[in-house]
């Protein structure tokens, strides 16, 4: 192998501050900067999040275009990019197949690794879904042989994104949503810190992190928290994240009568601090790719309900429940009622042993970037 550093693109269509900016944070520190020179390429900056983040890790964001031009225009604007900018490998992390065509077009401007990882199970509810869906599932058809190597957060994440028949012949790989287990090691201290910055006391926490948004369906937590907060009045809800529900949800808040006991706290750089401080984590998402911040709750030691869509892959310990949302308000009411955890305590052996430690995760991406796996 040739001991010139390697130019690795990490393509995001969007880049905010959900869950595959987070996986790539994470992963970055333990990356070999002496191997590999990291640039993360955008479509769309909607959000600058964390840009101080990667500018400290002396990592640079390439976006090559905010047009609302076709997806055709785009690809070919990318084409032309990648004869400016050489790379020698692109690993595209993608949520739907016509996103596949900025792969075909990596491969017609001659770049030598093209790596696609799905990071979804399903498209968000619109009047155009099924058109959407039709469009999906003619394009990883057409696009899909683009792709030198395939991975996937679960094994629904990669039905979703690659050809029936490559589940069947494990034509992907699956790589696990690596966390640093010891970032979430429970803080009693610091518990005690966020409760009282929180205005907390000894109310019973639910917590919800993610994008305030129909997929991760905090319109029905809010619905069951108020069947919750009927049973307990000393409980409160704290929602971290951003959206274009906010308003709404805001609103619902207001109308169900619980809205001094729901905290729309934002986002947050302070996600292992905010874990410790809750009783228990909620996530009655539509859908997930996997749901990275579940595996985090685990590593606080903080008990999770989940919707039955999350992927199984999410539950690594004996503190996950999941439960459908046919179960209703008063289900969800009762599950996060009754899942207050028993003494907290250190989880960093159980998340290494099931795979997620971050290190391992580097290491195996690193692989193949490099052309050291699977050849």
């Amino acid at each position: 192998m040739s001991c010139r550093r390697l130019c690795v693109g990490l393509f995001c269509e969007t880049w905010g501050s959900g869950g595959i900016e987070s996986f790539l944070l994470n992963v970055l520190p333990y990356v070999d900067r002496e191997r590999f020179h990291i640039r993360i390429i955008t479509v769309k900056l909607e959000s600058d999040f964390y840009l101080q983040r990667l500018l400290k890790m002396g990592v640079e964001l390439d976006c090559f275009s905010e047009s609302n031009r076709s997806s055709h225009a785009r690809f070919y604007t990318f084409y032309k990019m990648l004869h400016t900018n050489q790379y020698d490998v692109l690993h595209f992390h993608l949520f739907e197949g016509m996103a596949l065509g900025y792969v075909q077009a990596a491969k017609a401007a001659g770049v030598p690794v093209r790596i696609v990882h799905s990071h979804n199970t399903d498209l968000r509810k619109s009047f155009f879904r099924p058109l959407k869906l039709a469009v999906h599932e003619c394009a990883k058809f057409v696009f899909s042989d683009a792709a030198t190597y395939r991975l996937a957060c679960s094994r629904s994440a990669a039905r979703f994104l690659f050809p029936a028949e490559d589940d069947i012949t494990g034509r992907w790989v699956y790589i696990p949503n690596g966390i640093r287990a010891e970032q979430f090691s429970f803080d009693a201290d610091k518990r005690r810190v966020m409760r009282r910055e929180l205005g907390i006391g000894s109310e019973l926490v639910v917590g919800c992190i993610g994008r305030l948004c129909r997929q991760k369906n905090q319109r029905f937590l809010l619905r069951a928290f108020a069947r919750l907060h009927e049973r307990e009045p000393r409980s409160r809800l704290v929602l971290v994240g951003e959206g274009i529900d906010e308003q709404e949800l805001r609103k619902l808040a207001n109308s169900f009568g619980i809205w001094n006991a729901v905290t729309f706290y934002g986002v947050s750089q302070h996600i292992p601090e905010l874990l410790w401080a809750f009783d228990v984590l909620a996530f009655p998402s539509l859908f997930e790719g996997l749901g990275i911040v579940a595996v985090e709750a685990q590593a606080a030691c903080l008990p999770v309900v989940c919707s039955d869509y999350i992927p199984q892959e999410a539950a690594v310990t004996d503190l996950v429940r999941f439960l459908s949302l046919e179960a209703g308000e008063e289900g969800w009411a009762d599950a996060l009622l009754h899942a207050k955890c028993m003494k907290r305590r250190d989880m960093r052996q159980e998340i290494h042993q099931a795979g997620y430690a971050i290190e391992s995760t580097a290491e195996k991406l690193q692989a193949l970037w490099a052309g050291e796996a699977y050849s």
